[in-house]
């Protein structure tokens, strides 16, 4: 048997940190696929208001630490990017928990950067943030999807349905997420059952 090596070791210890910085599973084979995002997208209805988490795949800030957890958005007019503070229920320390992100437009009306800001300004976390499908009107339920590239033949993807009302049937769901090649069995549903009040 091949004796290990820092040379052996190394790429596998740079999957292991890029995973859990901020993904759970186990890194994929090959590129990050093609997906569409939606056409005529428009960012001032979408990030206006709440959306709520209803299901994930690959969420790590939430995975098992937590439920009730929601997204609200606002406009910085002085920087022209939008800031979004992530809100959850954390079960192990029986309170609020919150991250702080900032998004950036990318390639298109519907592709964005989001950055995730560490306290000390050291661990900062950019990842790719598209919004694959929403409803017309926008008022009722979204699709967004993350996929990053690890070395040359990886990919690592997390997807997440949000709606605008935390307690609405989202059973037709699992279609759409099919439509866009998304698996519905790997989704995680949050529950947004008995929230305390939101935080302030």
């Amino acid at each position: 048997m091949r004796a290990l090596t820092l040379e052996t070791c190394l790429p596998l210890l740079m999957i292991l940190v890029h995973t859990e910085a901020w993904f759970i599973s186990w890194p994929e084979w090959g590129r990050c696929p093609y997906m569409d995002v939606s056409n005529k997208f428009n960012p001032k209805q979408y990030f206006d208001g709440t959306w709520y988490l209803r299901k994930a795949y690959n969420n790590e800030f939430l995975d098992g630490r937590g439920r009730c957890s929601f997204s609200k958005y606002s406009n910085d007019k002085t920087s022209g990017l939008t800031k979004v503070k992530f809100q959850h229920w954390s079960i192990w320390k029986n309170d609020w928990a919150s991250e702080n992100a900032t998004l950036s437009r990318a390639e298109s009306d519907a592709k964005f950067l989001l950055k995730f800001h560490d306290k000390f300004g050291f661990l900062d976390e950019t990842l790719p943030y598209w919004i694959v499908e929403v409803d017309a009107k926008y008022e009722k339920y979204s699709i967004a999807y993350s996929c990053e590239n690890v070395f040359l033949f990886f990919h690592q993807y997390s997807s997440w349905v949000m709606t605008r009302d935390p307690s609405s049937d989202i059973k037709y769901i699992d279609e759409r997420l099919r439509y866009h090649t998304l698996d519905p069995s790997l989704f995680v549903e949050i529950d947004q059952s008995r929230c305390p009040p939101e935080s302030a």
